[in-house]
């Protein structure tokens, strides 16, 4: 189902309206990417079921650690970075790919990565040394949003005399926006997020991220009843 609510069905049938195919991003060149493969396989090399919270995630992801995964997970984060040249790899793909890789088939799965672009605003994803005003913007949005909840919090300071709002915004923002929490939610959750933001309810992400409930997602799951991932 992401295939089609992401429009990443429509974006192959484009693509394949004009004779590119998949295939055809995999087969090309690598030459010009080599320095991009080499962070890839580091990332690789840490995505793991492991990483995922949970015992329902981590048992539901278990058959991915394998090195067949691994080869594909290579391959569709090549591919995008060959199709995204302006982007390239940003860190924290390789989590969102995984996920991709568990429900759909690898090339379902990149052309989902692509679509995924879509539902995100301009500048969220980038290769250094790009603005990332997207993130930026969408950071600022979740510190406000959090303090509609804890008033005052974000300019508290912490040991090291960073207020909340610059720790919020600059690493819980970009590890929870850009990742889309996949790693920080229960499975359940996860899949609900992912329905919505490849539904194009980019607001969900503040939900998770301003609610108190966030690290069991029962705010998203009253508000998306009967939803499933896939």
């Amino acid at each position: 189902r992401w295939l089609e609510s992401s429009g990443a069905s429509e974006l192959r049938r484009k693509a394949h309206s004009l004779g590119i195919s998949y295939d055809d991003y995999v087969g090309q060149p690598k030459e010009f990417i080599a320095d991009t493969i080499i962070q890839i396989d580091r990332d690789l090399v840490r995505t793991k079921s492991t990483t995922f919270k949970g015992d329902a995630a981590r048992k539901f992801l278990s058959h991915m650690d394998t090195e067949e995964v691994t080869s594909k997970m290579r391959r569709v984060l090549a591919a995008f970075c060959q199709r995204n040249s302006h982007i390239g790899y940003t860190q924290g793909l390789n989590y969102l790919c995984f996920i991709l890789l568990a429900v759909l088939p690898e090339a379902e799965a990149f052309w989902t990565m692509n679509a995924m672009l879509k539902c995100r605003i301009r500048d969220f994803y980038s290769r250094r040394p790009g603005s990332l005003n997207g993130l930026r913007i969408d950071s600022v949005a979740l510190v406000d949003m959090v303090e509609l909840q804890w008033p005052g919090l974000g300019d508290t300071k912490d040991g090291n005399g960073f207020s909340l709002r610059q720790v919020v915004g600059d690493v819980l923002g970009s590890t929870w926006l850009v990742l889309m929490f996949v790693t920080q939610l229960n499975l359940q959750s996860t899949l609900i997020v992912l329905d919505c933001v490849f539904a194009g309810e980019r607001s969900s992400l503040y939900v998770v991220a301003s609610s108190d409930n966030g690290n069991n997602g029962s705010s998203l799951s009253s508000s998306s009843s009967g939803r499933k991932g896939g």
